[in-house]
Formats: C-alpha cells, structure tokens, sequence
C-alpha cells in the first residue's frame, strides 16, 4: 500500500472522520465498538472493514471528537450503563442503526427514549450522557443560603428573567415578578442552548438525516436549533 491508501486503524481514524475505499464510495465513521469495529450508519454496511486499503477524505477536529468505546469514561456509555429512568435527559453522543441525533437531547419516557422519527424506544448500542436527572430535586427558597437568595434577588433587580419549578420542569414566573415562596425553587433561566443540525441531500435519495455523508450525497446543509427551534438565518448550503 501507499501511504495514501492504508488499513483504518493505520490510518488512526477516529469518529466523525471521512473515509474512502480504494477504488469506491466514502462514509463517516460515527463510533469504534468495543470490537474494534469501525461503524458507520449506512445499512447494509453497517461497519467498515479493517482489512481493506482506505484514504483519509476529511478529518474531524480532534479536540472534538468522541473518545473511542475503550477510552470511555462514565460520562458517555448505553443507555442501560446510564441506567437511565423516565425523566431523565440524556445527549447523544454516538449514534449506530438507531435515528438519534449526535448532539441533540431526548427525555426518557416510560417506555423508552422519546424520538422524533419513530415510537420511543431503547438504544443498545448507541451511547450518551446525562444531562438532568428526574429525581435532582430543585432547592427550594427557604433551603437557599443567603448567598443563593442574594444572586436571585440581584438577577432580578438587573432584568434577568426568573423562573420557578412548577415540579415538571421550569417555567417564568407569573408576570415576570418572583413572589419568593418559601415552598418553591427558583433559578436565572439558562443561556439558550445552541446546536447545529447537519442535513445531507443526494438528487438519487433527496434528504437524510441523522448520518454521515455518502458517495451519493451530493451537498450539505447545516442550520442552528436555539433551545430546540430552527434559526433560520443561520442556514447554509454547501457543495460536497
């Protein structure tokens, strides 16, 4: 073999990167299993082989990209090692022959983890991290240090907007005054959460979602969710 063209392991790649075979198509690489198996998610393939001549199309920011299966800290495990319960909020890290969103939050339901594109359901394979526990009780008012009750009043006087646990989830407080009841947790609501949305398109299949890049793929397209809705300005298209 060149240089160009070696074994995946040979050629060090990690998830998010863009290989292509000798001579073929090109995937992204989404996760390394605890086999060694270089996985992809664009069935039937299912995970590249290691014994085949690749070459490094693109790779991905290494600061960014995900630990491998073996290097794993509790952090980012199975759903079944998080031993996630109905409320809770997990992230997706790495997702294999599921339709998760690497990067994107889902809420566990009773009978799995919710989804947009299918019924909710369980995920063996794929890993995550916890983001909120459904049993984290919010501090109540009377339970704060003076310091907790200093901050809230301070964000109040400056604007910020306040907001109470309801004992769902958190909502503003009732014509944006907080009325400090002893009984109830308040907090500053949190920075909007930004994430970006890659979306592949091919003339031969249209749109997909939720996958790396194929060889018939032929422009992507990416826009940013703030707090779950699409900003529409920050649309952009580019040629593969």
């Amino acid at each position: 073999m060149t240089e160009e063209y070696k074994t995946l392991s040979e050629l060090d790649v990690k998830p998010g990167d863009v290989v292509q075979v000798m001579g073929g198509s090109q995937w992204e690489v989404v996760g390394i299993d605890e086999k060694g198996n270089y996985l992809i998610n664009d069935p039937p393939a299912r995970h590249l082989s290691n014994t085949l001549p690749f070459r490094i199309v693109s790779r991905a920011p290494r600061d960014d990209t995900p630990k491998l299966w073996r290097d794993m800290t509790q952090e980012y495990k199975t759903l079944s090692e998080l031993d996630v319960q109905p409320g809770d909020v997990v992230e997706c890290m790495t997702s294999y022959r599921d339709t998760w969103t690497v990067g994107k939050q889902y809420t566990m339901t009773d009978c799995g983890l919710e989804c947009n594109f299918t019924q909710p359901q369980q995920s063996s394979i794929s890993t995550f991290r916890i983001i909120s526990r459904a049993a984290d009780t919010p501090k109540i008012w009377r339970d704060m240090t003076p310091e907790e009750k200093g901050a809230l009043l301070l964000a109040h006087h400056e604007g910020k907007v306040i907001e109470f646990w309801n004992g769902v989830s958190w909502r503003i407080v009732y014509c944006g005054i907080p009325s400090w009841f002893e009984d109830d947790a308040y907090r500053i609501r949190p920075k909007p959460n930004r994430e970006t949305v890659t979306v592949h398109w091919g003339k031969e299949w249209g749109f997909t979602l939720g996958h790396g890049p194929s060889s018939r793929d032929t422009h992507r397209i990416t826009f940013d969710l703030i707090d779950g809705k699409p900003d529409c300005d920050s649309v952009k298209m580019e040629e593969m």
